[in-house]
């Protein structure tokens, strides 16, 4: 897996995942977001469209960052999606993290 790194206009952060989002990787997603948050990023944005694998390991980390960013008064924002990983989210009936 390969995260790239780009700022949005407003200057947050955007994070587009490339290749498996799994067991083996989701750590350097989990600490690329934390990374993120410890410069003081409330909003962390997500672009999965090149993100061709995504397990139970990969969706705790979506799940945990948005939980913490929302504590924060921020918010997870994921803009786009692969079909494999919009197939995992419609399984696990998570659809709701795209909005």
């Amino acid at each position: 897996m390969h995260i790239q790194l780009a700022q949005l206009e407003d200057q947050s952060p955007c994070l587009s995942v490339h290749g498996s989002l799994n067991y083996q990787t989701h750590d350097r997603l989990k600490d690329r977001i934390q990374e993120c948050m410890l410069a003081g990023h409330t909003r962390v944005c997500l672009d999965l469209t090149e993100t061709d694998q995504l397990d139970l390991n990969g969706l705790s980390v979506l799940i945990a960052a948005r939980r913490e960013l929302l504590e924060r008064g921020g918010a997870l924002q994921i803009l786009a999606v692969s079909r494999p990983v919009a197939r995992v989210l419609d399984l696990v009936n998570l659809r709701w993290l795209l909005s």
